[in-house]
């Protein structure tokens, strides 16, 4: 039994023109200790499916059909009361600007012992401040509580980045989801980032949901990949087989258009055309205007995640159809 279970997830926002659908019929797992990669491009429904995990969708959203299990308990439909024991608990998220994840006005340290006194009953304010200098320590921050009374404006966006991070372990989650935590950072600084995730994921045991639109994050952090395209699964698959022989379409776009090392200026091809709004996805395949491979019957219903190998499941009509794709 996984530990993560989310099967025909749904996430609708209401809009003047109705409900739109901004995440629909998603499904994958991630078992203890695995490291799952949600990957698309902006708007795909990655962060809104993290989200969904752990009952942060707002009105005008909401979660409109699917299961999220849990270690085997439902999570769908609990309240915000009972989702509060689980959410920092069990599954801690890591959002995408960590600016804005803090705040401006409190101690760093101040903040990562308030998540250990909100979960921690028995915590008293003196063993939350040790075990926040503690978890300083850990990712990096602080030696010896150096910094601990920094504010966030006097910490770097790498800094930040990692006082979320021992925010967000402060009670030993079993689940991580990161929502693209080293977007805003430069590329020195995401390695460090991405080799600490690492680090702390085998030190500690957790599992890793990582939400990223960079391929290059993806390959280098994640056991399976989870490819997303106008709120929709097109392709699940471990990432060395996903990344060598890419099937869906869209995938191998996506593959194709990323710089790799000796490519020249100018050659990289581009996938055509724009990803589509939460009112104007097309009619069955949601991709099919962009893809050079469509037919007509691409648009006539919506393919289903089909198994074509041994943990590879790819959405197209024409899988079986497609020129073999070239391995890298």
């Amino acid at each position: 039994m996984s530990l993560l279970e989310v099967s025909g997830l749904a996430v609708a926002f209401d809009t003047e023109a109705g409900a739109r659908r901004a995440v629909d019929d998603v499904t994958f797992s991630v078992d203890g200790g695995e490291r799952v990669a949600l990957v698309g491009e902006s708007g795909s429904g990655k962060t809104v499916t993290g989200l969904a995990l752990l009952g942060l969708i707002d009105p005008p959203g909401r979660v409109v059909d699917g299961s999220i299990r849990f270690d085997d308990r439902e999570l769908d439909g609990l309240s915000e009361r009972d989702y509060r024991t689980i959410r920092g608990r069990e599954i801690a998220m890591v959002f995408q600007d960590p600016m804005t994840a803090l705040n401006p006005s409190i101690r760093i340290g101040d903040q990562v012992a308030e998540s250990v006194l909100v979960h921690d009953r028995a915590a008293t304010r003196a063993t939350a401040a040790t075990r926040a200098r503690d978890l300083l320590a850990l990712v990096g921050v602080s030696t010896g509580g150096a910094r601990e009374r920094d504010y966030p404006h006097q910490l770097s966006g790498g800094m930040r980045q990692r006082v979320v991070l021992a925010m967000a372990l402060a009670n030993e989650p079993r689940l991580l989801v990161a929502d693209e935590p080293t977007t805003a950072l430069d590329v020195t600084t995401q390695a460090q980032i991405l080799e600490l995730l690492d680090h702390l994921r085998s030190e500690l045991g957790l599992a890793l949901l990582f939400v990223t639109h960079d391929l290059g994050v993806a390959a280098a952090v994640a056991d399976r990949v989870v490819v997303m395209y106008a709120g929709r699964v097109v392709e699940s698959a471990a990432a060395t087989e996903l990344f060598s022989a890419p099937r869906h379409p869209y995938t191998r776009g996506l593959i194709e258009s990323s710089p790799r090392f000796g490519t020249e200026r100018g050659s990289l091809p581009a996938i055509p055309g724009q990803p589509p709004g939460l009112s104007d996805v097309p009619a069955g395949c949601a991709f099919h205007p962009r893809c050079g491979f469509a037919e007509p019957r691409c648009a006539e219903a919506v393919p289903p995640l089909e198994s074509v190998a041994d943990g590879h499941e790819v959405a197209c009509v024409r899988v079986h159809e497609l020129p073999a794709p070239v391995r890298r």
